[in-house]
C-alpha cells in the first residue's frame, strides 16, 4: 500500500514542493552520491537523511542529519559546488524535489521565502559551529555529552522529565559524528549511565 504524506500547510515551501511527486527511499538507500549532478533541491517530507563523507580507510564521518522540513543540498543549490559527501536515508524517507533553478526563482518571488531559506542556512551553520566546538573537547565523555545535548536540542521530544531523541541513530553514527570509535561511545555510555 502506498501512503501519501502532505507537507504541512504552514510551510512556506508547500506551494512549490507539492507540485512535484514524492520519492521514497528505504533505510540505508543512497539519495545523492559525491559524483551526482546537483540539479535539484530536495525537501524532506518524512524521515531523516544523514550526510557523511568517507575517510581514506572507508570509515564514515557523519556531518549532519536533516529532518522533516529540511531542504538539501543547500551548498549545491546556491553555488554549484559539489562536496565529497553522501546523502543517505537514515530511516524510510519521503522527499519531493524540484529543479534547482525553479527553487531559486521561487524564493526570489517573495521575501518570506527568502527569509525562510536564510533561516534554514543559519540553522545548518549553527549545527556545524556546534560540531566544531564539541570536537575541541579532548576527552571522549564530554564530547559524547555535548553531542547528546545537541541531538536532544534538534531532535528531542520531552515527556515529563525525560527527553527522547527521535532520530534513529546507532552508536556507530554517534561515534562517527564526534570522531570516536563505536566501542568508545558504548564504553562511555555504560560507564556513566549504568
Amino acid at each position: 500500500m502506498t501512503i501519501c504524506y502532505n507537507l504541512p500547510v504552514d510551510n512556506v515551501f508547500s506551494e512549490l514542493f507539492l507540485k512535484s511527486k514524492p520519492y521514497r527511499y528505504h533505510k540505508s538507500e543512497i539519495i545523492l552520491r559525491p559524483d551526482d549532478d546537483i540539479s535539484h533541491a530536495y525537501y524532506i517530507e518524512k524521515g531523516f537523511v544523514k550526510i557523511y563523507s568517507l575517510t581514506e580507510d572507508g570509515e564514515e564521518r557523519l556531518h549532519i542529519i536533516y529532518k522533516e522540513g529540511d531542504i538539501f543540498p543547500l551548498i549545491g543549490i546556491f553555488s554549484n559546488l559539489s562536496k565529497n559527501v553522501y546523502y543517505e536515508a537514515l530511516a524510510d524517507v519521503t522527499t519531493r524535489k524540484v529543479f534547482q533553478k525553479d527553487f531559486v526563482e521561487f524564493i526570489k518571488k517573495d521575501p518570506n521565502y527568502l527569509i525562510e531559506t536564510i533561516n534554514k542556512i543559519i540553522e545548518v551553520f549553527n549545527i556545524h559551529v556546534d560540531r566544531i566546538e564539541e570536537l575541541q573537547y579532548s576527552k571522549s565523555f564530554p564530547r559524547l555529552i555535548y553531542e547528546l545535548i545537541s541531538l536532544a536540542n534538534r531532535f528531542g521530544r520531552q515527556t515529563g522529565s525525560s527527553i527522547t531523541i527521535t532520530v534513529p541513530l546507532s552508536h556507530k553514527d554517534i561515534a562517527s559524528s564526534i570522531n570516536l570509535t563505536r566501542e568508545t561511545v558504548s564504553r562511555e555510555k555504560e560507564k556513566h549511565y549504568y
